[in-house]
């Protein structure tokens, strides 16, 4: 009679019994979490659906600072000839972002603008980017 069963047959009769059984257990040991995984799965995703997920505000304040500091790079800083027409455009790109005035948002734009600064030796005074902020 097993001289009739293949090996490949037995492989897959023995694949099948293997995954029933680890079913099972799992079903009877970690059901509560799984249903617990799917719960937070379902929420976070309505959650993220509606625009009321906890990070989502934040998220999209990171993203607007990042894309003004790429602004900052790639369009303001090259094109200045001087430290005072940089101050300038700075100023007009900061005010036209309407950013919240926040600690955190004014120490990444303050260590930028003068990391920038200094790469072009177009040297700016933390005070002169304190006061520059303070207006915006």
């Amino acid at each position: 009679m097993l001289d009739t069963i293949s090996w490949g047959e037995f492989l897959k009769g023995l694949g099948t019994a293997l995954i029933l059984y680890y079913g099972l257990v799992f079903i009877r040991y970690f059901r509560s979490d799984f249903s617990g995984f799917l719960k937070k799965e379902k929420k976070s995703m309505l959650s993220g659906r509606l625009g009321r997920s906890e990070y989502g505000l934040e998220a999209s304040l990171m993203h607007r600072v990042g894309d003004l500091l790429l602004k900052i790079d790639q369009e303001v800083v090259p094109k200045a000839q001087n430290k005072q027409e940089l101050i300038e455009h700075l100023r007009s790109i900061l005010l036209r972002s309407q950013l919240p005035d926040k600690p955190e948002i004014r120490g990444i734009l303050l260590s930028h603008i003068l990391l920038a600064s200094k790469v072009r030796d177009l040297e700016i005074t933390k005070e002169e980017l304190l006061g520059m902020l303070n207006e915006a």
